[in-house]
């Protein structure tokens, strides 16, 4: 799998991370597509790239409708994504003030591709800092959110450092430094929104430069 490796300095002290309120939850991330749901002629015409989606899911947890909110440039993946998530995707529902299941909206990405032509939505950085806080446990994931402009507009954490400091500058520090390419929607009306995955270490000076010299 692809990674972009981006060293920076991590400075304390930055806008908190967004966050969904109550938002639907994935229950089969792993697995849902596959090597062989590769669209044969895709395949020929060694097509790629990042399909991201946004699914509206019901009450119930099943994802009722798909609209392509970052197209690969190839409708067969987008096509497929879409048909894919809706039919094997299920989700313990949004809940509101009270409690009770709602519906909701869901944003997801899937990468196509094979060998030389992997196409990936992961990203990894190595972040620096002077001194690692007390409460730093481990490195920060993240779903992060490129507008149409492909700058990021919405940094969800999936996974704490275990230091709200060290999670709330990462997702500062991804703000100002990481875009992508101005995704397209595959409709008119669909707001384009890009969706990709963040691991964040966060190291020392030392350690840092240790991993930059390998």
């Amino acid at each position: 799998m692809a990674y972009l490796l981006f060293l920076a300095a991590l400075a304390l002290g930055g806008p908190a991370p967004a966050k969904a309120d109550q938002p639907p939850r994935l229950r089969n991330p792993a697995g849902m597509i596959g090597r062989d749901d590769y669209p044969k002629d895709s395949l020929k015409r060694e097509e790629f790239g990042v399909v991201s989606v946004a699914l509206e899911v019901s009450p119930q947890g099943r994802a009722t409708a798909c609209a392509v909110t970052e197209s690969s440039g190839f409708v067969a993946l987008d096509t497929a994504t879409c048909a894919l998530l809706q039919n094997r995707a299920r989700f313990e529902a949004a809940k509101d003030a009270a409690g009770q299941p709602v519906a909701g909206r869901f944003a997801l990405s899937t990468s196509w591709g094979m060998g030389e032509h992997m196409a990936s939505s992961n990203i990894r950085l190595t972040l620096q800092a002077a001194k690692l806080p007390e409460d730093y446990r481990q490195s920060v994931r993240a779903q992060v959110a490129f507008d149409e402009t492909g700058h990021i507009h919405a940094c969800d954490i999936l996974q704490s450092s275990g230091s709200a400091a060290v999670d709330r500058d990462a997702c500062a520090f991804m703000a100002r430094k990481l875009t992508v390419p101005p995704p397209k929607s595959l409709a008119p009306g669909v707001r384009p929104e890009a969706i990709r995955y963040v691991l964040a270490q966060v190291m020392t000076r030392a350690e840092a430069e240790k991993v930059a010299a390998q």
